[in-house]
């Protein structure tokens, strides 16, 4: 009987130590979602790697120019002011007013504040654009779009400091450089978002 009872007993010890050295499931832990400043950091890095010099032209049906312009951009962020900064060079030649026109570069600094952008998206058009007969051609431009609350983008002129302002803006982007870009600026301006979240009315 004693040993009966020493078996039994040996067995109940071991499957408690069996029980206690069983490895516990792991947990996951959430990762914490990006800080306002990598958020921001990381548009910026994608924006000045991934914009591209646009062409935009515009030609008659017998292939006469029209227009030429080129946009070429450059992005920083203004910490201070809470925005983003986009530098745009417009180089731009008429055909029908060379003597003011031929070969001009303008330069636009535009402030978007971060607290103020509702949404971003995609945009395309065609390169080159028939005057005669209004049809586009050719190779179709990929733009992403920012678009604010109201008008809340400031666009100056560095040549005569005139300034505008406006609640969309385009910028020329190779989407083929990285694979789902789109979607991952979609993710990236959502969580900017987050730190600025609109405030609701009571009623």
């Amino acid at each position: 009987m004693r040993k009966i009872f020493f078996l039994f007993f040996g067995l109940a010890c071991l499957g408690t130590t069996i029980a206690q050295t069983k490895p516990k499931p792991k947990t996951s832990v959430a990762k914490p979602k990006p800080s306002l400043e990598e958020t921001v950091n990381w548009i910026v890095e994608k924006l000045n790697a991934n914009s591209i010099t646009i062409t935009q032209k515009s030609i008659f049906d017998d292939g006469k120019i029209n227009y030429h312009n080129n946009y070429s951009y450059h992005f920083t962020f203004d910490s201070q002011k809470q925005s983003l900064q986009f530098t745009r060079k417009s180089e731009s030649s008429w055909a029908n007013a060379p003597q003011y026109f031929t070969g001009d570069e303008y330069l636009y600094i535009i402030s978007v504040p971060l607290n103020k952008i509702y949404k971003i998206g995609l945009k395309e058009y065609f390169s080159t654009v028939l005057v005669d007969s209004d049809k586009g051609e050719g190779e179709k431009n990929k733009y992403l779009t920012i678009s604010t609350y109201g008008k809340d983008i400031d666009e100056v002129s560095s040549n005569d400091n005139k300034s505008n302002s406006t609640n969309y803006l385009e910028i020329g982007i190779d989407f083929t450089r990285e694979p789902d870009l789109l979607q991952r600026f979609q993710k990236a301006f959502d969580n900017l978002k987050s730190y600025f979240p609109k405030k609701q009315e009571t009623f």
